[in-house]
């Protein structure tokens, strides 16, 4: 009888765990920007990820002209450019989308002593990993600080 009572209570437990709602993680970021020809430095909470990323699974924030409406707003001509910056596992990665004939800005991430890094462009696709590290787009360099917390 008690073995029966024990499995009861097992799978009444088991039954708990299955049903009940999933962990979700909730991403909060803040931007650092500093504009390299007057070395001043604007704070940005960019709350959530909403910026649709690479695919339906990736969301970020994104980075346009000033007075564009986007997360991040930088004083430089970004025409032609769709850029967003996307927190993962472990690192982030700047990324976007640049119209044929566009220039790539210069793009470079601060590892302590020097300016370094290429961006990737695939086809019309530009990816750069900065994680960490302060990230340049032409005279302005962003730093991402973001937090993850779980919410049931």
């Amino acid at each position: 009888m008690k073995t029966a009572e024990a499995i009861r209570g097992l799978w009444s437990h088991v039954a708990r765990l299955w049903t009940a709602s999933p962990v979700i993680e909730e991403i909060e970021g803040t931007v650092y920007i500093t504009d390299l020809d007057f070395t001043a430095e604007r704070e940005i909470d960019v709350g959530s990820p909403k910026a649709p990323g690479g695919n339906k699974l990736v969301t970020g924030w994104s980075i346009g002209e000033l007075s564009s409406g986007a997360d991040i707003e930088i004083d430089e001509r970004l025409e032609g450019l769709q850029l967003g910056v996307l927190p993962a596992s472990n690192h982030i990665i700047l990324s976007g989308k640049i119209a044929s004939g566009s220039p790539i800005p210069p793009i470079a991430r601060f590892n302590g002593k020097d300016w370094t890094g290429e961006a990737h462009l695939s086809e019309n696709a530009l990816t750069f990993r900065f994680d960490d590290y302060p990230l340049r787009i032409r005279r302005h360099v962003l730093r991402v600080k973001w937090t993850r917390t779980q919410k049931s």
